[in-house]
Formats: structure tokens, sequence, C-alpha cells
């Protein structure tokens, strides 16, 4: 499980790896899940 807060000192590369093995993110304010939406793309995924 990730949170927001837990995110937010990640650059992108750290955070676009997270978003492929994650399946709990929890406490994500709308910027967050923006962010996650956009790193899952990058990764191929379909969302």
């Amino acid at each position: 499980m990730v949170t927001g807060p837990d995110t937010e000192s990640m650059d992108e590369e750290r955070f676009t790896e997270i978003a492929g093995t994650v399946n709990v993110f929890a406490r994500f304010r709308p910027n967050d899940k923006l962010r996650l939406v956009a790193a899952l793309q990058r990764r191929g995924e379909v969302v």
C-alpha cells in the first residue's frame, strides 16, 4: 500500500515504477490520481 503523502517526494521515474507494482493506493488527492493515471499510461496500461 502506498499513500499520497508517500509519493510526494518521488520522482516521475520511481513513481511510474511503483504504479505498475503496487495494488493499493490510499489517501490520494485528485492531482495524485491524475499523476497515477499518467504513470500507468506511460507503462502502456489502459486506464
